[in-house]
């Protein structure tokens, strides 16, 4: 499968739990989107969002 169509899902995926943890009236957008080209091997990645100055919706372990 393509790497882009992956990412695509990954992105829209990672979109919709963000929109799950936000109010009814919030939007959002994709700050940085970026796939590189590793050859035939498949990477692993764990992202973590954080709120600057405020608190992490969901989140009760998020450090202020």
């Amino acid at each position: 499968m393509h790497g882009g169509i992956i990412g695509m899902i990954a992105d829209s995926a990672f979109g919709h739990a963000a929109y799950s943890l936000m109010p009814a009236d919030c939007t959002l957008v994709t700050a940085g989107y970026k796939i590189n080209k590793a050859g035939r091997t498949l990477t692993v990645a764990r992202a973590e969002v954080y709120a600057v100055g405020g608190t992490l919706p969901g989140r009760t372990d998020h450090p202020e």
